[in-house]
């Protein structure tokens, strides 16, 4: 019996050691506090999370003793974990949110200590927008209407973009190149897709309670007034086998824009766009008129066609020039200075540009005048054959020669 009642106070000792090596965790007593907050109180379907802090104090505003358990319980979503120990006076959970939209409410107790706020309220999915908004671009079409880019954007109550938040895109005509049931937000918290409209729509924007509108205007359909068509060339007049420039840009439209331009130059050839080039080219050296008719289409299809009678000139051959020259003294001695005058010389169809002289004694000269002076070692009489070159403004050459008798007697002169 002896033994009994010293190895059961021992036992007791034993267990009440074991307890306080592992730190039982306790509840907050009488006249505690704690209060919770989070990180983030509107959060995406799907596993969003936010940190949630958790702060308690006893009665003289001290931290609680240290593994003061706290346990957390939520309406949608989960907590991880579901409770904490504090440590100095704090701990620290997370919420996960679920594929279920609505508000959160998360309530935190240590014993019969409930923490504020009580509940806690954390917005899941589309419960946390606050209003949508709507844009088109272009939003104003002509008749016939045309494609317009249509986004819609989310926002929280506080005007931050909302990521995940399902809603529909409706529009009173056109068709939505996507056509989806439900469009969801992306990061930048927009959807978006392309309306085609031929008529005045109203587009509609709408996740559950929340929509918004905009209005894309077709002008109504009115009479086409036909284009202008006209157009300029040049050279004026221009001349066979030279390249000829036309310019349409003088054409207009009253009430749109001209979309084509299509030309017809009279000798079987055509040609297409605002500014176009053509060379007239035939055989034979008459010449001749062409027709070209410039045909203009507006962006409603209206048809406007002009014409102008276009005289193309045939290049004449060049006519070669004649080449004539005079000279004096007639008679000319040895070592005496001859004149030479070629403005005899002329061109029917052009002028003379160029006069070249060989004056058969090995020398030559250039000029309309020019002089020259014979000299040899006999008193002997000499002919020479001068010829003239005269070129004129074609190219063309016409020449000359003429045969000149010098006498060989020396007189007593000067010559400069």
């Amino acid at each position: 019996m002896k033994m009994k009642k010293i190895y059961i106070p021992v036992i007791i000792i034993l267990l009440l050691f074991h307890c306080w090596c592992k730190k039982v965790p306790f509840y907050a007593g009488e006249g505690a506090t704690l209060t919770i907050s989070a990180d983030h109180t509107q959060l995406k379907t799907g596993g969003d999370r936010t940190r949630l802090t958790i702060m308690g104090f006893d009665g003289q505003g001290q931290a609680l003793h240290d593994h003061t358990r706290v346990v957390f319980s939520a309406t949608l979503g989960t907590m991880a974990p579901t409770d904490v120990e504090l440590m100095a006076g704090s701990g620290a959970a997370e919420f996960i949110s679920g594929d279920r939209g609505g508000v959160a409410e998360i309530r935190a107790r240590s014993g019969n200590i409930k923490a504020e706020p009580d509940p806690l309220q954390i917005t899941i999915g589309a419960a946390a927008l606050g209003s949508l908004s709507l844009s088109a671009n272009p939003s104003r079409f002509d008749p016939g209407g045309g494609r317009s880019l249509i986004r819609a954007y989310a926002f929280d109550a506080d005007g931050n973009l909302l990521e995940g938040i399902a809603l529909a895109l409706s529009s009173t005509s056109g068709y939505f190149e996507n056509a989806a049931p439900l469009y969801t937000t992306n990061a930048e918290g927009m959807v978006e897709d392309f309306l085609h409209l031929t008529e005045t729509a109203t587009v509609k924007a709408a996740s559950g309670e929340k929509n918004a509108e905009v209005e894309i205007t077709v002008a109504a359909e009115t009479e086409n007034q036909l284009p202008q068509s006209e157009f300029s060339y040049s050279p004026a007049p221009p001349a066979r086998g030279e390249t000829v420039n036309f310019n349409g840009s003088l054409s207009s439209d009253p009430d749109g824009s001209i979309v084509s331009w299509q030309w017809d130059f009279g000798d079987g050839q055509m040609g297409a766009g605002e500014r176009v080039t053509h060379v007239f080219t035939w055989d034979g050296n008459n010449t001749r008129t062409f027709t070209v008719l410039l045909r203009v289409t507006d962006n409603r299809n209206g048809v406007s066609v002009t014409g102008k009678s276009i005289t193309v000139e045939t290049e004449e051959e060049n006519q070669r020039p004649t080449a004539d020259f005079t000279y004096s003294p007639s008679s000319p001695l040895k070592k005496e200075r001859i004149y030479f005058n070629g403005s005899l010389s002329w061109d029917a169809d052009g002028t003379i540009t160029s006069w070249q002289w060989d004056f058969g004694d090995g020398r030559k000269a250039e000029g309309q005048t020019t002089r020259h002076v014979y000299n040899w070692s006999n008193d002997e009489d000499r002919t020479f054959t001068v010829t003239l070159t005269a070129t004129d403004d074609g190219g063309a050459e016409g020449v000359t020669t003429k045969t000149v008798t010098v006498r060989g007697l020396i007189v007593n002169s000067e010559f400069p």
